[in-house]
């Protein structure tokens, strides 16, 4: 027995939107982040305290710890699995073709 109510629209037309500012704003959100690390982290590496991933902002080169490198990775994966994704909906199920 299928669990979607009779009448009931599919989700696409909600969803690809959806995914589509919240890649968005991850995006922003990523740029954002970015560059508040490559204006406050230290500009030598210091591999006591943990500091030895680099950002590199066009020459300006900063440090990073694990955790403020992975929180970088995740939301700009984040950021492109979201676009992907409403990118898929729109080519498979033409949530706004007639």
């Amino acid at each position: 027995m299928s669990t979607v109510a009779v009448g009931a629209k599919p989700p696409w037309k909600w969803l690809e939107p959806l995914l589509g500012f919240l890649s968005l704003g991850l995006w922003v959100g990523w740029y954002g982040l970015w560059m508040h690390y490559a204006g406050t982290r230290p500009h030598t590496p210091d591999p006591f305290t943990g500091r030895t991933h680099l950002l590199d902002t066009h020459g300006d080169l900063v440090y990073l710890l694990n955790a403020e490198k992975l929180r970088l990775d995740v939301v700009e994966w984040a950021a492109a699995i979201s676009f992907i994704a409403a990118v898929l909906i729109d080519i498979i199920k033409h949530p706004f073709r007639k």
